[in-house]
């Protein structure tokens, strides 16, 4: 059977719609890619903001941990900062880290390149949501501020905001973009050679029975306490010859230094049970040392970092002697403890109540136990 052949003007009408099919086909997919482009585009200024709220947060934030570190017990819970002290930092080391291969180039005299005063926040962070609580400037120990919180911009007000390359054809000439970072001081992870001058411990089960900031915990005799002694070593248990001989004598004449320690890699030999009277005297001279050079502004007590342990036979009701020959403990956590009157050898007895509001120099990352590090972390 014969096909008809179509008529030519048929074909060439087809091809002309086919034309402009292509065309609009050609139009979207040059819009798309114009589309992808851009929004790429913005995405390295975002990632860029955020390097530089990133840096302009965690600046602030460490000047506040050297600001509380240079201060004694009772300065750390009244100091007032004003916002000049930490805002200046913060913009300063945000704004060197806006200069960027995106477009920003921070000239001198160009006054519209950096950060916000009103970017930087300074307050308090909520750990047990995640989330900024709110500003504050200190003045009562439930108030002193552990956070810095900064956003980096580019809009009108700061920057200039982000200039399109293709979505122009849309009329979308720039967009403004911004990204916000939070650095907190956290609880102390970790302690230098030297730092710890106190043999004892107390179990990690013992801050959970409730409130524990000035709260008072036993640390002799051990067997009514969640607490025990340690020689500070991972490779021999707990000795009382060589408190007595050694360790006490030598941090009291400073010819013996604690090991440094890092939560929560480092172990040590914990152990619970009597003392001897020689070593309780040991004890006693170093309290009555101490307690003068502690700059607690009370030479009556003696305010010093203790660890804190994790023990997995201790409960929230009920803690054991910590026991050498079950290996040596994990250590979780930093604690500041006021110890008020070391009870002299006959009747040994050793309290001391723990405080809250603490800044010692360290790194965050511990338990939450009353005391935090100097050197912050990115929390948001």
């Amino acid at each position: 059977m014969r096909v008809p052949r179509r008529p030519l003007q048929a074909i060439e009408g087809d091809r002309g719609g086919t034309a402009i099919i292509v065309a609009i086909v050609l139009l979207m997919l040059l819009g798309f890619a114009a589309l992808g482009v851009d929004v790429g585009y913005l995405m390295v200024v975002k990632n860029e903001l955020q390097n530089a709220a990133d840096a302009s947060a965690l600046a602030g934030a460490r000047q506040m941990g050297e600001i509380y570190a240079g201060l004694s017990l009772s300065e750390q819970s009244t100091y007032v900062f004003s916002r000049t002290e930490i805002v200046s930092v913060a913009q300063d080391i945000g704004s060197k880290n806006l200069v960027t291969d995106v477009g920003l180039r921070n000239q001198a005299g160009d006054a519209n390149l950096g950060i916000l005063d009103a970017d930087v926040k300074i307050g308090l962070w909520n750990w047990g949501e995640s989330k900024w609580d709110h500003d504050t400037l200190g003045g009562s120990p439930s108030e002193q501020p552990d956070a810095v919180r900064v956003t980096a911009r580019r809009d009108e007000s700061i920057n200039g905001p982000a200039e399109t390359l293709f979505t122009r054809i849309w009329d979308i000439m720039n967009v403004s973009v911004s990204a916000v970072a939070t650095a907190a001081l956290s609880s102390l992870g970790e302690v230098a050679e030297g730092e710890l001058e106190l043999p004892i411990g107390i179990s990690s089960v013992w801050f959970d029975r409730g409130t524990f900031c000035g709260e008072e915990v036993t640390f002799y005799p051990t067997n009514d306490s969640c607490a025990g002694w340690t020689n500070f070593s991972d490779t021999k248990s707990v000795n009382d010859a060589v408190l007595k001989k050694d360790i006490l004598p030598g941090i009291l004449d400073h010819s013996y230094e604690s090991p440094p320690v890092t939560v929560p890699t480092t172990e040590f030999y914990f152990g619970g049970g009597n003392l001897s009277e020689n070593t309780f005297l040991a004890l006693d001279d170093l309290f009555n040392d101490r307690r003068t050079q502690d700059g607690d502004g009370n030479d009556a007590t003696w305010t010093t970092l203790v660890l804190v342990y994790a023990n997995e036979g201790d409960t929230v009701e009920s803690c054991s002697n910590p026991n050498p020959s079950g290996g040596p403990l994990p250590i979780v956590g930093f604690a500041t403890i006021v110890l008020e009157e070391v009870v002299d050898a006959a009747g040994k007895k050793l309290v001391g109540t723990v405080i809250c509001d603490k800044v010692s120099d360290g790194r965050g990352g511990g338990g939450s136990y009353g005391t935090v590090g100097t050197i912050p972390g990115l929390v948001e």
